[in-house]
């Protein structure tokens, strides 16, 4: 699966068709928008032309008439008339100076709110290029329904095809009762097999908090896809970048029952911050971009989550494979792809584990 892909998805009644790559802008805009400040405003040229013709004529007339003061003093004209010219020329040339002081005000603000402009304007397309996303994607930011439907739209393409594939397994392998679990959650440490970043910290932070139906959601996840044969478990695990459509850390795993160890599960510390500040008790959700009211449901203070529990298929050999399911957050708070009845699956392969094992 790659973001290179082309398929058509409905995103309204009219059925209208986006590509996979407009697909993965818009989804990247709903994570990433409140990361970008608002598209600066181009300042107005001061309308000052009529101001400024006037400074011509004056920046003219002044010295013209002086001259002319001056001329007739030499010829000895009337001083009646020679005294008038040269006051009026002073007095249209000291007003062509104020006039053209305030016009030079005029053009400094101008060039100042100009330069102004080009920085925050360069800021706004360097969030724009960091997040590969396009001014037309802030403009048509998908819903939090839509999102949710492109994420089954994601895991279920993940669980029905790509595990098959990369196991090699066709669907007669398989018991046909139950025979796939799906075992997935939010990506809460970002690392690869050797604990390096994998994914632009930027994305992996990214989790939205959508004030329109008080949930949380995450921009990457993490999955393990279990298929039960007759004689063995079947796995393909893998990291999975929402906001790309891209998998990382790919493996598979296969198993004979009688090689399984055990399937556990365990409580694990992390750090995983979300979006600041996450909840506030009755009052607004503070954002350089938006102020939304909260739910009232919502009366706690969270910075970050500390805690997870972690499912873990394990073999003889010290080898195992893992996947986050749950976190220490109210359930009321997750996106509905995080309350899959994830338990039930675990339980059910725990119960075929034993009677396979007795067999």
């Amino acid at each position: 699966m790659t973001s290179r892909s082309v398929s058509p998805y409905s995103t309204s009644k009219t059925q209208r068709i986006i590509t996979e790559e407009m697909k993965r802008r818009q989804i990247r805009a709903y994570f990433g928008y409140t990361d970008i400040p608002p598209k600066p405003i181009a300042p107005r040229e001061p309308e000052i032309g009529r101001i400024r013709l006037l400074k011509q004529i004056g920046a003219i007339a002044g010295p013209v008439i002086i001259l002319l003061g001056i001329l007739a003093l030499f010829l000895k004209l009337d001083l009646a008339l020679i005294a008038p010219l040269i006051l009026t020329g002073g007095i249209i040339f000291g007003g062509t100076r104020l006039i053209s002081n305030y016009i030079n005000q005029r053009d400094w603000a101008y060039q100042q709110l100009g330069a102004q402009y080009m920085s925050l304007l360069y800021d706004y397309q360097q969030k724009l290029k960091k997040w590969e996303i396009l001014e037309e994607d802030l403009r048509n930011i998908p819903s939090a329904h839509q999102i949710d439907l492109w994420l089954q739209e994601d895991l279920r393409r993940i669980r029905d095809r790509i595990g098959l594939e990369r196991l090699s397994l066709v669907t007669n392998q398989l018991e046909a009762e139950r025979s796939t679990s799906f075992i997935y959650g939010a990506l809460l440490e970002n690392k690869d097999d050797d604990g390096n970043p994998d994914i632009p910290q930027h994305e992996f932070q990214s989790a939205r908090f959508d004030s329109v139906d008080g949930k949380l959601r995450f921009p990457c996840y993490q999955f393990m896809v279990v298929y039960l044969s007759d004689t063995r478990i079947s796995a393909y695990s893998a990291r999975f970048n929402f906001l790309h459509g891209e998998l990382l850390g790919s493996k598979t795993y296969e198993y004979l029952y009688q090689d399984i160890v055990s399937i556990s599960t365990e409580e694990v510390s992390i750090n995983y911050y979300l979006p600041q500040p996450f909840f506030v008790a009755n009052g607004p959700l503070a954002s350089t971009n938006f102020s939304v009211p909260l739910m009232p449901t919502i009366q706690t203070m969270q910075s970050k989550i500390s805690k997870a529990t972690k499912f873990i298929l394990s073999v003889p050999s010290g080898d195992s494979a893992s996947v986050i399911i749950d976190i220490d957050l109210d359930e009321n708070l997750l996106g509905p792809q995080l309350k899959a009845g994830l338990k039930t699956q675990i339980d059910y392969i725990r119960t075929k584990l034993r009677e396979k094992k007795k067999g």
